[in-house]
């Protein structure tokens, strides 16, 4: 919902702009997935390389859903789902990677301390 947020907010920047503004949308998804992985993975105690993968599923898909219902129903956005996948769909296979990176690295800093 965050990117959504910002994407809304800087949405001025896509019409004079698009390039610019294609590019600003996968820093903004990247950090606030970093953000967001490290916050909850400070939460788990065991298990985190199945909990960043299962974080970053559910990251994925709830993204997905917020658009579809924005963008692949009738709205002034809408669009078709291979138009979707191409232009921003696409772009949230980005953040399962970033979780499970985060979850080997707490995965191993948990084995060095015991």
């Amino acid at each position: 919902m965050i990117i959504f947020a910002i994407a809304f907010l800087i949405f001025p920047i896509h019409e004079t702009n698009r390039v610019f503004f294609e590019s600003i949308m996968p820093v903004i998804l990247s950090i606030t997935t970093l953000f967001f992985t490290f916050k909850y993975l400070c939460q788990v105690e065991n298990h985190f390389i199945k909990e960043a993968a299962y974080f970053g599923i559910t990251v994925t898909a709830v993204n997905w859903f917020i658009d579809a219902l924005l963008m692949l129903s009738p709205s002034p956005m809408q669009m078709t789902l291979t138009d979707y996948f191409q232009d921003i769909g696409f772009t949230y296979f980005m953040i399962t990677p970033i979780t499970l990176g985060f979850g080997f690295l707490a995965n191993r800093l948990s084995q060095e301390m015991k």
